[in-house]
């Protein structure tokens, strides 16, 4: 993949998490900054654990 479409898939990405933290502000009495921290430990702990073990498996072989 090139860099700008990179660039585009972290937009989009960025993007779909701000929409999701928004929804959940509005619904729940919660602060707009939390939420959006809350749902990027969410996303980012399995993300960054499944990356993890994907660099391992690709390294031994």
């Amino acid at each position: 993949m090139k860099w700008i479409d990179w660039v585009i898939v972290s937009l989009l990405l960025l993007i779909g998490l701000v929409c999701l933290s928004m929804s959940l502000t509005l619904t729940t009495d919660e602060n707009f900054i939390i939420s959006l921290l809350k749902i990027c430990l969410w996303v980012g702990i399995p993300s960054l654990t499944i990356g993890l073990i994907f660099l391992l498996f690709k390294k031994r072989k």
